[in-house]
């Protein structure tokens, strides 16, 4: 049962990133602000009697159940259903106290079930509350109350998540009285379990109260809370009468070390997909990676420098992230803005062990609020790549970082760094090149210092990461153009011959021959041309 809870409680965490709050001196919130609302998620546990064993009971999750949320400060009651996997979730309701109620009919009998003082504070932070469905009329239910206080004054604790976990008789699988013919056509999506876990919130005065279903005598039943970084441990209740009143003292848990962070490097990628110029191209877009490795390549970077960019290359080629479409980008024309974070311990006081991951915050000021737009629950992933579609051009992004731990404690925030996408670059050049039509030009950014001009001799679009046969770097002084039947080239050798080609830019904010890191990278995207 105990390994069955800690599963539970990993699924719960990954489905419900809870708030956190650290860093106050930068104004860190746990998301981007939209008023005085937050969520209300959880699982909804369906307890059924066991046609073949009338002696059990069996645990069950199902779809479509109906859920109400109804405020006691009247600000309204909210519906919802639960999906395929029994979560449900009500996004957006005020900010105050709810008792949630759900209810499922089957054959004539409904089960219902109740969680009481379901408190919603802070914008869009997420209170989970997890309901257990059963037959109270059937003569089984029990009760658990009881008040939480803190262990130093015995004042009540209020908001305090108090958790209950019950096991159940597991049937099933190959078992010939299994109950699943009885269950299959009525919407449920998996077989038995052998324990629930259901929440609730302790209310202004620090109570809190259950309704479960009584078991055969031969199954423990466990209490616990937790609040903030306090938890107590674990209250076994053997054999419970029908109404079980449980005072739980809550402990102050040992403060735990988390390591700060420092972002080591930022860059701001702007770029073009390149849906519209070749289907037979092995990717749409260009990531990031590719146009650094080429840059770095052609600017010919080295120590130090060039191994910051190795491990941002490595780090990016290996991240599963879903890049933006062509209609969700802000900047439109097919462009969009990514940028890319690398961090690294700055103190390690032998506290790494507690890093269960990290929270990633973005602000649009130095001075003013950072909001928590990820959790990444990866101690060993130092990276965020944010490509969010309302990134803009020519507008700076703060970002900061946190790494947490148990119960959600978190870091001192790092310094905070901005970057800033520069414009996009359009390069304009002949379908067709010949001696009187020869010519590659590209409009100038003012906050570009070079120019690498890439190009590639291919039937089809080819991709940045491959080998390209010719390259050349202007700087921010020379006219934005190029001679494509020039005799010779900076890397490559001679005059091109015959054939297709292929053609982008990358503006940098690096000045040329300065081996510095860039900041800022504008790609154009590819523009085709053929040499007769």
């Amino acid at each position: 049962m105990r390994t069955f809870f800690s599963i539970i409680s990993a699924l719960l965490l990954i489905i419900i990133i809870c708030g956190c709050h650290g860093g106050e001196d930068l104004g860190l919130k746990d998301s981007e602000p939209s008023g005085d609302y937050g969520h209300i998620s959880g699982l909804v546990y369906t307890v059924l009697p066991a046609k073949a064993k009338p002696e059990k009971n069996q645990l069950y999750y199902y779809r479509d159940i109906n859920v109400t949320a109804t405020s006691t400060e009247g600000k309204g009651t909210y519906q919802t259903t639960t999906k395929h996997d029994g979560v449900y979730s009500f996004l957006d309701i005020p900010n105050g106290n709810y008792n949630i109620t759900a209810s499922l009919t089957i054959d004539g009998v409904t089960y219902t079930g109740e969680i009481k003082n379901i408190v919603v504070r802070g914008s869009l932070t997420t209170a989970m509350s997890n309901i257990l469905l059963f037959n109270q009329n059937s003569g089984n239910a029990i009760t658990f109350r009881g008040k939480v206080t803190d262990n130093v004054n015995g004042n009540a604790v209020v908001g305090a998540t108090v958790n209950m976990e019950v096991g159940m008789p597991k049937y099933g699988g190959n078992d010939p009285d299994s109950d699943d013919h009885y269950l299959k056509n009525h919407g449920t999506n998996c077989d038995c379990f052998e324990a629930m876990i259901f929440t609730t919130t302790t209310d202004s005065n620090g109570d809190y109260s259950f309704k479960a279903p009584k078991n055969d005598g031969s199954t423990t039943y466990f209490l616990s809370a937790r609040y903030k970084n306090s938890v107590v441990s674990e209250l076994q209740i053997a054999s419970p009468s029908d109404d079980n009143v449980k005072n739980i003292s809550l402990a102050v848990y040992e403060e735990l070390e988390m390591p700060t962070q420092e972002i080591a490097y930022i860059c701001a990628y702007t770029l073009k997909t390149e849906e519209n110029l070749s289907k037979s191209s092995s990717s749409s877009t260009v990531k990031s990676a590719d146009i650094l490795a080429a840059y770095a390549k052609a600017n010919k970077i080295k120590g130090k420098n060039l191994e910051t960019i190795n491990k941002a290359v490595a780090k990016r080629n290996s991240a599963d992230v879903t890049m933006p479409t062509v209609a969700s980008s802000k900047i439109g024309d097919g462009y969009f803005v990514e940028m890319d974070l690398m961090w690294q311990w700055a103190v390690d006081n032998g506290s790494l062990g507690n890093v269960y991951g990290y929270n990633i915050y973005r602000g649009s000021s130095a001075n003013g609020n950072f909001y928590k737009i990820m959790q990444i629950a990866d101690p060993y992933l130092l990276a965020f790549y944010d490509l969010d579609p309302t990134l803009e051009i020519n507008v700076p992004v703060y970002y900061t970082i946190t790494s947490y731990g148990a119960f959600n404690k978190e870091s001192l925030s790092s310094v905070s760094v901005s970057a800033q996408a520069m414009g996009t670059v359009n390069i304009t050049s002949p379908d067709v090149v010949n001696e009187s039509n020869r010519t590659l030009s590209w409009n100038t950014l003012s906050e570009a210092n070079s120019y690498t001009v890439f190009i590639y001799k291919s039937n089809t679009m080819p991709s940045l990461n491959i080998d390209y046969v010719r390259s050349e770097i202007l700087t921010s002084y020379q006219s934005p153009q190029l001679d494509l039947l020039k005799d010779s080239w900076a890397v490559g050798g001679g005059k091109l011959t015959a054939g297709t080609y292929w053609v982008a830019v990358v503006a940098s904010d690096a000045v040329y021959g300065s081996g510095l890191l860039p900041f800022k990278l504008s790609y154009s995207g590819f523009k085709k041309f053929i040499i007769p």
